[in-house]
């Protein structure tokens, strides 16, 4: 009786959907975060990823991106997004330090991880936030998964946040290198 229990849990623990050990099995589980709060691009970007992204969504924009030396065809997976939910702890100043330091970057992952509510019960995968600086949108990410990953970037010009295909092409490339959850 005691490994048919046994047997149970642990078929339990591998098929039922939401039992997992570390962020999500597949898809990333993000946190959006704008560098300035009054930022206008906001609402597009946010629009974009309730379009594009999202668990199974066949819309999801892919990119070409060089990984060793080597082109590849990539579509990051996006299984769950946070645009409003804040997090404690994340703010712009802590954003805009870990682009540059290594320490503000730890702190930064330290506090991904630790995330947790109703939907995010093991933390999240990583972080993507985004700043405008001379009409030029700068996309940053962070792996939260992966401790020694170097920050990934990607930019479009201003003008450009209302073409899709751009948009879709710049937060591909920012997201594109992430590590995803082992199942």
């Amino acid at each position: 009786m005691a490994k048919i229990s046994m047997l149970f849990f642990l078929l339990v623990y591998l098929f039922v959907p939401g039992v997992s050990i570390a962020g999500s099995a597949g898809g990333l589980f993000l946190f959006i975060m704008p560098m300035e709060s009054n930022l206008p691009e906001k609402n597009v970007i946010n629009n974009y990823f309730k379009k594009y992204y999202g668990v199974d969504n066949a819309l999801s924009p892919t990119c070409d991106i060089t990984y060793h030396n080597k082109t590849e065809h990539a579509r990051p997976m996006v299984d769950v997004f946070y645009l409003k939910t804040p997090v404690n702890g994340i703010n712009e100043t802590l954003l805009r330090k870990s682009i540059d330091n290594n320490k503000d970057k730890n702190k930064l992952r330290s506090i991904l991880s630790k995330f947790r509510d109703d939907i995010v019960w093991n933390g999240f995968d990583a972080i993507l936030f985004y700043n405008n600086i001379n009409d030029v949108i700068n996309f940053y990410s962070i792996s939260a998964i992966y401790k020694t990953m170097d920050i990934q970037k990607s930019s479009i010009a201003a003008a450009d946040i209302l073409d899709d295909m751009k948009l879709g092409q710049a937060i591909c490339k920012a997201l594109a290198k992430l590590p995803t959850p082992a199942p």
